[in-house]
């Protein structure tokens, strides 16, 4: 390969990488993440030719569908992605189309299900079935084979000359993202301003957690010193207890002393009596 023909590549793979990567940004800043991979491709051009004068509508429809299938081939082998062989598939979440050839090759050799462009994770795929038809029945239109090659590709585009339809349509695609990127922003900020009501219900939160916490300890010292004197309360109840119990058993001795000391002197009484009697 000589040197023009390397800088034909270069510059064929960058416009496939940018291709690709405007309808991965402009799927899913459009919401069309839910969309089945057969409607992808029409909801994305009805979003983007929807913004378009009426007057030349159609024309810059065709000219633009025109050169998207010109310029949509597979970006490993750089054929057109034309069914069976090179039937182009749509990889999921990533959103890069690839021809079925080289998917299932790299599928075969890779030790991960990825995407061979940004090796992101592939989740599911399945044939642009829309893609598809508008690639053959241009193929047809233009008579073309199903060998078409890289360099025949940037031949029509160089006799082409005309980028200014492009242009425009990159124009086009530049607006709607950066208003997408202004509406987003500005909920960037209103999300900031959420996140700072809530940390200033934190810091409030966090102040009244701190009183809390303080009462909470006054109590527990409360508390604590309730059950000391409770303790020491209870140690002279026992004490006073233990008490009593001495002073009963004493006065049961007495009792028991005094009895027998009474009946010795009834005994003396009696007998005082019977010797005066005498």
């Amino acid at each position: 390969m000589n040197q023009d023909d390397t800088v034909k590549e270069l510059r064929r793979r960058q416009q496939q990488w940018m291709r690709e990567r405007d309808i991965e940004m402009e799927r899913q800043s459009l919401g069309l993440e839910g969309l089945s991979p057969g409607d992808l491709v029409n909801q994305l051009t009805e979003k983007i030719t929807s913004k378009l004068p009426s007057s030349s509508k159609q024309q810059k429809i065709d000219k633009s569908v025109a050169d998207e299938l010109e310029t949509n081939t597979c970006s490993i082998c750089f054929e057109l992605m034309l069914p069976k062989e090179h039937a182009p598939i749509i990889l999921f979440p990533c959103g890069h189309t690839l021809c079925k050839l080289c998917i299932e090759s790299h599928f075969k050799t890779a030790r991960q299900k990825n995407c061979p462009l940004c090796r992101c994770k592939v989740d599911n795929q399945a044939v642009n079935v829309s893609l598809q038809n508008l690639v053959v029945v241009f193929a047809k239109q233009k008579n073309l084979s199903n060998q078409i090659t890289q360099e025949s590709q940037i031949s029509s585009q160089s006799d082409n000359g005309d980028y200014t339809e492009q242009l425009q349509m990159y124009n086009l695609r530049c607006k709607i993202l950066y208003d997408e990127k202004t509406a987003t922003e500005q909920q960037i900020f209103q999300q900031k301003l959420l996140i700072e009501d809530r940390e200033a219900e934190i810091t409030v939160l966090k102040s009244e957690e701190d009183d809390a916490l303080m009462r909470m300890r006054k109590a527990e010292e409360e508390l604590e010193l309730i059950r000391k004197h409770l303790r020491r309360s209870n140690d002279e109840i026992s004490k006073i207890q233990h008490k009593l119990n001495e002073l009963e058993t004493t006065v049961t001795l007495i009792d028991d002393t005094l009895k027998s000391v009474e009946r010795e002197r009834a005994k003396v009484t009696t007998l005082i009596n019977i010797k005066k009697n005498s």
